[in-house]
């Protein structure tokens, strides 16, 4: 979602932005913006580029994070490691786009929806699991991920967007019979 979008173009709700906010579970150099949507909050800037581990908090200031808009660690070169708190439900669309050096990501049970391009060209990851509530994977989410040989899709899986592992090193796959 641009930054310029003052409601949202999901619910219809106006967005209230914020000022940058720290962590208090990650590096104190580490600031995420946020913007607020109706009791929670939206990840929508990252400016802490320098970090090799990040660490997407439950809640910043008492209020809890459920999603991270689109694009917001596009290209973060430096990120080798992303860990989610509960919490989070949405990845936007390109949110770790381009991350070269991302090797382990840690997605929380939580999360119901990955945006499309959502890790594409993350060319170091090697595997992952997607959680247990998810609901819709976007198209082309790990498209690009060369490295990536080893996926575990949850049993009651729906769908399989276009492309989603096209371009990666899978050569096995277990498909789950709810698709």
């Amino acid at each position: 979602i641009q930054k310029d979008f003052l409601f949202c173009p999901k619910c219809g709700k106006k967005i209230e932005k914020t000022f940058p906010e720290s962590t208090q579970r990650n590096t104190s150099t580490s600031i995420f913006q946020t913007e607020q949507d109706l009791d929670s909050l939206l990840i929508n800037q990252y400016n802490g580029f320098n970090d090799k581990k990040i660490v997407i908090p439950s809640s910043i200031n008492g209020k809890p994070i459920i999603g991270i808009w689109n694009s917001v660690f596009e290209k973060c070169v430096d990120i080798e490691e992303v860990i989610f708190e509960e919490g989070c439900k949405y990845i936007g669309k390109n949110a770790f786009c381009g991350c070269q050096n991302l090797k382990k990501i840690r997605l929380p049970k939580s999360l119901i929806e990955i945006g499309d391009n959502a890790f594409s060209n993350c060319t170091s990851i090697e595997e992952i699991s997607i959680p247990p509530n998810i609901k819709v994977i976007g198209k082309y989410a790990f498209s690009g991920c060369k490295n990536l040989r080893n996926i575990i899709l949850p049993e009651n899986l729906k769908y399989i967007s276009d492309g989603m592992l096209s371009h990666t090193g899978i050569t096995d796959i277990v498909i789950p019979q709810s698709v």
